[in-house]
């Protein structure tokens, strides 16, 4: 018995015909060169595939390299606006998709109290990614430099539902909740941002105000201290 028979259990093995054997061992290599022109063309030669391969590289590229001269540039003195408005805004022209730049170029604008031009610039980031905490942070600002409450309460909700323990977002909403008249509301939020921050002399000041207005003459006298420190 042989050893193919063996694992067949005794049982042989049909001939295959010559022919028909080398015709299949060519169709099976027809269908590879086939197959791996398929995922060729779909991966490599697509326009939009190619498209999108290069703005990913780019993205990642901006991410890693760029965007750190951004960040550097964006925290500058206000004389030194200017420059880093023409950096970002040549950097927009290849890295559009990138929701970081767009945020920073909203603080510029915001610094220079471009407060439309600032508004435009994190709602675009924040189309791009709505999980970028910083756009919704710096989005709610501008619009409470407006005075605008309502927008500004809904974008530091967002800010805080991606990232709870930012004292200074809490902060923030407790003084948009008091214009707004919600004043208990207020007070838990300033709370939180102390809890969060106990030495946030803002918060602190800000509560002590609150505290005032409503006749809680102890706890206000005592915050009311810190304004020394704000």
């Amino acid at each position: 018995m042989s050893v193919g028979e063996l694992f067949l259990g005794g049982q042989t093995l049909a001939a295959v015909p010559e022919g028909l054997g080398l015709l299949m061992v060519w169709g099976v290599g027809v269908a590879t060169i086939a197959n791996v022109f398929a995922i060729y063309w779909f991966h490599i030669l697509d326009p939009s595939e190619m498209q999108e391969i290069r703005m990913q590289t780019y993205q990642d590229r901006l991410a890693d390299e760029a965007m750190k001269q951004v960040e550097q540039r964006v925290n500058l003195q206000a004389g030194d606006l200017a420059a880093a408005e023409q950096f970002l805004l040549a950097a927009r022209e290849t890295g559009d998709g990138v929701s970081a730049l767009h945020g920073n170029l909203g603080n510029v604008f915001k610094a220079g109290g471009r407060l439309e031009e600032a508004l435009a610039s994190y709602a675009r980031a924040l189309d791009l990614d709505r999980a970028n905490v910083d756009a919704w942070y710096n989005y709610g600002n501008t619009w409470q430099a407006l005075r605008r409450f309502d927008e500004a309460l809904a974008c530091y909700d967002q800010a805080l539902a991606l990232q709870p323990d930012d004292g200074q977002a809490w902060n923030n909403r407790a003084a948009v909740l008091q214009e707004l008249g919600r004043h208990g509301d207020a007070l838990h939020s300033f709370d939180a941002a102390l809890r969060l921050q106990p030495g946030n002399a803002e918060a602190h000041w800000n509560r002590s105000l609150l505290h005032l207005r409503h006749g809680r003459f102890a706890e206000g006298w005592r915050g009311y201290e810190w304004r020394w420190r704000v």
